[in-house]
């Protein structure tokens, strides 16, 4: 665990160290910033796949998320439009995944918008539970994403993803898990099908 990690200025991030630290980057051809489009889209991240180690198979990241007006988990409302990313924004949304239990509410918190580039962050603002054992604490799971125009169609993306020093012991020691699913949330935002073979840590 890298409890002296001092988190890039650029991410927004105020806590020192990691207990998992995940980094992805790549790039994607996107015509008409379509990928803001998709981040935007919050139901349809429940489309989401990823290569699970355990079970050896493709499954769902995402089984059900909604947009909410807030970060009650209970004020759904319709997917956000793209027009609401916008810098400056706080949007919240709920999560069920496929490993823990009930919704979890996220905060994302867009830091920069242009027509050529974008960084937002996103962390957990409810805890994640698994039946009675807490896993992650309010802000333990945290991302930040940076996409740049390098040409009229073609975009490069860095993601950093961390799970604070203070979660649970339990979600330590899955690292190859933690990258499949920064991947498949990666290919989810390119537009690429998130189970494209070869998963990236098979």
């Amino acid at each position: 665990m890298g409890s002296n990690w001092v988190p890039p200025t650029c991410t927004g991030w105020a806590s020192h160290g990691f207990r998992v630290l995940i980094a992805v980057a790549g790039t994607f051809r996107d015509v008409g910033n379509g990928f803001i489009a998709r981040l935007a889209s919050v139901s349809a991240q429940a489309g989401i796949r990823y290569w699970s180690v355990k079970d050896k198979a493709w499954e769902p990241l995402v089984t059900h998320a909604t947009a909410l007006t807030g970060p009650d988990p209970d004020s759904s409302r319709a997917d956000f439009t793209a027009g609401e990313v916008t810098a400056g924004k706080e949007l919240f949304y709920s999560q069920t995944d496929n490993r823990s239990s009930g919704k979890v509410v996220y905060r994302l918190r867009v830091l920069e918008a242009s027509p050529d580039r974008l960084r937002f962050e996103v962390e957990n603002v409810s805890p994640v539970k698994f039946w009675m054992v807490t896993l992650f604490g309010p802000g333990d799971l945290q991302a930040f994403h940076a996409i740049d125009r390098q040409s009229p169609t073609t975009w490069t993306y860095y993601g950093l993803s961390r799970t604070g020093s203070g979660a649970s012991a339990l979600t330590g020691g899955h690292e190859q898990s933690y990258e499949n699913r920064a991947v498949a949330f990666y290919r989810f935002l390119a537009g690429i099908p998130t189970d494209l073979e070869p998963p990236a840590a098979p």
